[in-house]
């Protein structure tokens, strides 16, 4: 018998989100809801979520959509990451919602800087 695809999706957003350290505020503002609504999202009380909605939600989580629908599992082997990218990872897994997007978003400016990247077409 298949599991239930919304107990799926629940245990495994409140996973993910655990894991992560990332609170359901956190959540509700990167996805521009309200905090009930980031909440009955994980309780499984609301099952047709937007996909763009969705599509956000595995970003913030690190995962995808068909993983968080149960669809796919999540890859048992991390993969070869070299030091340096691996330390900016963590630091990124640090951050908040929005500390991560405003990384993101210094780093793009980064790379429009031609002594900073290795693009020769800035």
């Amino acid at each position: 018998m298949n599991p239930n695809p919304y107990e799926t999706f629940r245990t495994r957003m409140k996973e993910r989100r655990t894991l992560l350290n990332i609170t359901l505020t956190e959540v509700a503002e990167a996805l521009d809801i309200t905090q009930p609504t980031a909440q009955r999202y994980e309780s499984g009380e609301i099952k047709n979520i937007p996909y763009d909605k969705l599509a956000l939600l595995a970003e913030i989580l690190q995962c995808s959509p068909p993983y968080l629908l149960g669809w796919e599992s999540m890859t048992d082997s991390p993969p070869d990451i070299p030091g340096d990218e691996e330390r900016l990872l963590r630091y990124f897994r640090k951050l908040n919602v929005k500390g991560k997007k405003e990384a993101v978003r210094q780093m793009e400016n980064l790379t429009l800087i031609p002594k900073y990247s290795n693009s020769p077409d800035n």
